[in-house]
C-alpha cells in the first residue's frame, strides 16, 4: 500500500514539474495565463499580434512553417497547434489534451493556437480537441518542424425519426447508436425511440460521414451512413429500417458432427448469438437485394467460416477445426531475429471441397500478418488445413527476402524456417531525411531514390516530410515531384520533378530541402446559365489526356485554375452538359466560358403494395447518353411524402431501385418543377437450377439474368440495384427474386460453357427454370470471348 501512494506522489510531483517546465520555456501574457488557470490546464500563451488581425490563423500557420520543434527541461517535445473550424478560422478556447496522459490540459488563444508538451520516442500521439459538444480525434506522427493545423468539424443537434422502410409506420423501441467514427477511444453515443418512432441525438457531426446503428427487437442489426451539411443548426431526418428475416440453424462439428456449443453468430461486426447447447441458433439477418443473407461464425479451435444463404432454414452449418503454421526467423549465420514482419501469401486454397460452396472458410492474408517473438519464433492461427502459404520476412538490419518460403498447413507440417541475410558492415546504415517544397511552400510527394543498385520511392508529407533509412554510402539520385502533379507522366514528369544527387558516408544522416520551382500560370473563366446568372459548384479539367487540373466555380460562377507555365496549351473541360463541351485554349488565357443547362426541382414519391416506400434510389440515363447515378431517396419526405432533389433539366429514362422491390422503368422531363409518382411492385421470384439429368460442371456456373428494357442501364455497379442479376450454380437451386414481367435473357459467364435456355418468359408468376450446360470447343465460342 505504501508502495502505491509513494508511486502515486511521485507521478503527481513530476507532472507538476514538467508543467512547471514547459511554463517557463513558453513566453506568456497576463491575459493568457488567466485563461488557462480559470481552465484548470496548462497557461496558454498569447502569441498573436496585439491588432487581432482577421487573417491572424493563416499568418501563424506561415509564421511556423519554419519553427523547430522545442524540447522542454525534462526532454519532452512540444506540438505547435493550430485550431480552426471548417470555414478556417480559429476556434478559441478549444481544449486539448494527449490521451496518453489526460491530466494534461491546455486550450487554445484568440488565433487558435496552443503549445502541448508530449513525450519524446513514440510512434504516434492521440490528441482529442474539444470545444462545447464539438470534437475530434487526431493521430499525429512524432512532431519534426511547423504547425499542426486541426479542423474541429461543426456539430449540432439532429430530430430523428425511425419509420419501417415498406409502410412508412413509426417504430419504438429502437436503440440508435451514433458510433464516432474518427475516435479510438470515445464512447458512441445511444438513444432510443419512443412511441412515435422520434429519437434526439445533441451532437451530430456536420461535413463528415457518420454512422448510425439500429437494432430492434423485430429488426435485423442495420447501419445507415450519413453526411449532413451546414453548421450547428438542428436537423430533421428520417431513418426507413428494414425488419430483415429469422435464419435458423445449427452449428456442428465438419468430422465428428458433433454440435459446436457457444460458436457466435455475427454480422455487420457484431456478435447477435450463440449457439446452444445442441448448436442450434436462430437470428434475426438483413438479407441483400437478391435475398442473400450473410453471417460469420467462429468457435473455439475452428477457423473463420464465412456463410452466404438464400432461405431461411439452413440446416448443419460445418466447422473446419483450424491448425497452426509455426515458423522461425533467424539469420544466415543462426541466431534468431526479434521483431521481423511476417507477411503470408495464400497460393492454393486446398480443404475448400469440404465446405459448401456458400461458405468461405479461413483468415484473410492481411489478418494472418504479424511479428517474430525475442526467439524468432512465430505462430499464423487459424488457418485450414490443406492451404499452401508463401511467407516472406522483413527487418530492417537484413537485406530483403529474395524468395518467400513455403509452408503447407497440415499437422504433422514442419516448422517453416527463413532465414535473411544482414547487411554488410559500413553498408546500408545512411539516413537521408528532410521536406519537399512548392514555390517555397511545404508540401506532399514522392520521393524517388537509386543507390547501390536499390531503386524505391519514399512518401513526404506536411508534418514529417520525408525519412529513408538503411541507404549504402556513395551517390544517391533523387527524384521530388510534388503530390500535385501525381497524374503526370513520361518527358512533362522530368520537366517537372526536381532531380538531384547526393554523396552519402557511412553512418552519416543527412537532412535535405527539396525545392521544387515551377512558374505557374492560370486559365480562367466564367460557368453561366443561359439565362446569364452563375453556375455555382461547377466542375472542370484542365490539362491534357495524361495530366490535368481541376476546379470549381464559386458563388458568380468564377473559376481559375493553375498550371505549370510550361504548358502552352491545354484543353478545359467542363462537366456536365456544358456548351461548348471542351475547348483548346493558351496557358494564361482568362476568358474561357462554358454555358450549362439550368437546374431543374424533381419532387418524386413511390408508394409499393403496403404504402409508401422509403429508401429508393433513382437512376437516370440522358436520353441518348450513358447511364449515372443522381438520386438516392433518403432525405426526409415532405407532409405528402415527396422527397426533392435538384437535377439538370432535360429528357431523362429512369429507373427506379428500391429493397425488396422489382426495378421500375419510367420516361420523365425534368423542368423548373417536376413531379413524379410511382408505383413499385414486389414482383416475382425466377428460381435456376440444373435439369435432373445434367451432370454437375466442373466448377461454378455464373448465371447472369439482365431484365428486359434495362439493358441501357447495364454496368457493374448496378448489380446489387436491380439491373444485372449474376447467381452461382452448381447442384442446388439458386433465386433471383423481385423480377419484373417480360421476355429475360440469360448469359452465362464462365468462359468455355453455354446454356441452354438462354431466354425466360415472366408473365405474373414465379418461374422455375431448368438449365443444360455444354462445352464450347475453341473454334465456335462466340468471337471476342
Amino acid at each position: 500500500m505504501r508502495r502505491v501512494v509513494l508511486g502515486s506522489v511521485v507521478t503527481a510531483l513530476a507532472c507538476v514539474a514538467l508543467w512547471l517546465a514547459w511554463q517557463r520555456s513558453a513566453p506568456s501574457s497576463p491575459r493568457g495565463a488567466a485563461a488557462g488557470a480559470a481552465a484548470g490546464g496548462v497557461a496558454e500563451a498569447d502569441t498573436g499580434d496585439a491588432a487581432g488581425r482577421s487573417d491572424a490563423p493563416a499568418a501563424a500557420e506561415a509564421g511556423g512553417a519554419r519553427t523547430a520543434v522545442e524540447p522542454v527541461d525534462d526532454g519532452a517535445l512540444v506540438y505547435e497547434l493550430l485550431v480552426i473550424d471548417p470555414d478556417r478560422q480559429p476556434v478559441v478556447d478549444a481544449e486539448v489534451r494527449a490521451m496518453e496522459r489526460p491530466q494534461l490540459v491546455v486550450r487554445s488563444d484568440r488565433h487558435g493556437r496552443c503549445r502541448l508538451p508530449v513525450h519524446p520516442g513514440a510512434e504516434h500521439y492521440l490528441l482529442r480537441v474539444s470545444s462545447g459538444a464539438r470534437h475530434v480525434q487526431r493521430q499525429l506522427l512524432p512532431p519534426r518542424a511547423g504547425v499542426e493545423r486541426i479542423s474541429l468539424p461543426w456539430s449540432g443537434p439532429l430530430r430523428g425519426h425511425v419509420v419501417d422502410v415498406r409502410s412508412g409506420a413509426p417504430l419504438a423501441g429502437i436503440d440508435v447508436t451514433l458510433q464516432h467514427d474518427a475516435c479510438q477511444q470515445c464512447e458512441p453515443e445511444r438513444t432510443t425511440s419512443d412511441a412515435d418512432g422520434r429519437f434526439e441525438l445533441s451532437s451530430v457531426p456536420r461535413g463528415v460521414e457518420t454512422t448510425f446503428v439500429f437494432r430492434g427487437e423485430h429488426y435485423a442489426l442495420q447501419w445507415d451512413r450519413r453526411q449532413f451539411r451546414g453548421d450547428g443548426a438542428p436537423l430533421d431526418c428520417t431513418f426507413p429500417l428494414r425488419a430483415g428475416h429469422v435464419v435458423r440453424g445449427r452449428v456442428v462439428d465438419l468430422e465428428t458432427h458433433q454440435p459446436v456449443v457457444g460458436a457466435t453468430v455475427s454480422s455487420l461486426r457484431e456478435v447477435l448469438t450463440r449457439s446452444a447447447t445442441d448448436g442450434s441458433f436462430a437470428v434475426r439477418l438483413l438479407p441483400d437485394v437478391g435475398g442473400t443473407t450473410h453471417a460469420e461464425i467462429r468457435g473455439e479451435g475452428y477457423c473463420r467460416h464465412l456463410w452466404r444463404w438464400q432461405r431461411s432454414e439452413v440446416g448443419d452449418c460445418v466447422m473446419v477445426r483450424a491448425l497452426q503454421v509455426r515458423g522461425v526467423v533467424r539469420a544466415t549465420s543462426g541466431e534468431p531475429i526479434a521483431g521481423a514482419a511476417i507477411d503470408p501469401s495464400r497460393q492454393t486454397r486446398g480443404g475448400r471441397d469440404v465446405v459448401p460452396e456458400n461458405c468461405q472458410v479461413g483468415p484473410d492474408d492481411w489478418d494472418l500478418r504479424t511479428r517474430t517473438d525475442e526467439r524468432g519464433e512465430f505462430v499464423l492461427d487459424g488457418v485450414v488445413p490443406g492451404d499452401d502459404y508463401r511467407l516472406r520476412a522483413t527487418h530492417g538490419d537484413f537485406e530483403e527476402q529474395r524468395e518467400r518460403v513455403q509452408a503447407l498447413v497440415a499437422r504433422d507440417a514442419p516448422v517453416a524456417e527463413i532465414r535473411l541475410q544482414r547487411r554488410p558492415a559500413g553498408r546500408g546504415t545512411a539516413v537521408l531525411r528532410g521536406v519537399m517544397r512548392l514555390n517555397g511552400e511545404i508540401c506532399e510527394g514522392r520521393v524517388g531514390f537509386e543507390v547501390g543498385g536499390r531503386k524505391d520511392e519514399a512518401w513526404s508529407d506536411t508534418r514529417r516530410g520525408f525519412r529513408i533509412e538503411h541507404l549504402p554510402a556513395g551517390r544517391v539520385e533523387l527524384t521530388a515531384l510534388p503530390d500535385r502533379f501525381r497524374r503526370v507522366s513520361g518527358r512533362l514528369a522530368e520537366r517537372i520533378s526536381l532531380q538531384l544527387t547526393v554523396e552519402l558516408g557511412e553512418g552519416q544522416e543527412r537532412e535535405l530541402d527539396l525545392d521544387v520551382f515551377l512558374d505557374m500560370t492560370t486559365v480562367a473563366g466564367h460557368v453561366r446559365h443561359p439565362d446569364g446568372t452563375p453556375a455555382v459548384r461547377t466542375h472542370l479539367f484542365a490539362g491534357r489526356p495524361d495530366f490535368y487540373f481541376d476546379a470549381s466555380t464559386g458563388e458568380d460562377g468564377s473559376y481559375s485554375i493553375e498550371l505549370p507555365q510550361l504548358l502552352r496549351k491545354v484543353v478545359v473541360r467542363c462537366s456536365g452538359r456544358a456548351q461548348p463541351g471542351q475547348q483548346e485554349v493558351l496557358s494564361g488565357a482568362t476568358d474561357v466560358d462554358f454555358v450549362v443547362p439550368l437546374d431543374g426541382e424533381l419532387r418524386f414519391r413511390t408508394v409499393g403494395p403496403d404504402g409508401p416506400v422509403l429508401g429508393v434510389q433513382i437512376l437516370l440515363r440522358e436520353i441518348g447518353g450513358p447511364a449515372r447515378e443522381t438520386v438516392r431517396g433518403r432525405q426526409p419526405p415532405d407532409e405528402l411524402g415527396y422527397c426533392t432533389a435538384r437535377l439538370p433539366r432535360g429528357d431523362y429514362e429512369a429507373m427506379l431501385c428500391a429493397d425488396g422491390y422489382a426495378p421500375l422503368r419510367r420516361t420523365l422531363t425534368i423542368g423548373e418543377h417536376t413531379e413524379l409518382d410511382a408505383e413499385l411492385a414486389v414482383g416475382h421470384t425466377v428460381t435456376l437450377r440444373l435439369a435432373s439429368d445434367a451432370p454437375p460442371p466442373p466448377r461454378a456456373l455464373d448465371v447472369e439474368l439482365v431484365e428486359e428494357g434495362f439493358a441501357g442501364f447495364e454496368r457493374p455497379t448496378m448489380r446489387f440495384f436491380g439491373s444485372n442479376r449474376v447467381v452461382q450454380l452448381r447442384q442446388d437451386a439458386r433465386d433471383v427474386r423481385h423480377v419484373t414481367d417480360g421476355r429475360h435473357t440469360l448469359k452465362l459467364r464462365n468462359d468455355g460453357f453455354a446454356i441452354a435456355p438462354d431466354t425466360i418468359e415472366v408473365a405474373g408468376a414465379d418461374v422455375v427454370v431448368e438449365l443444360r450446360w455444354k462445352k464450347v470447343e475453341e473454334s465456335t465460342k462466340p468471337e471476342g470471348r
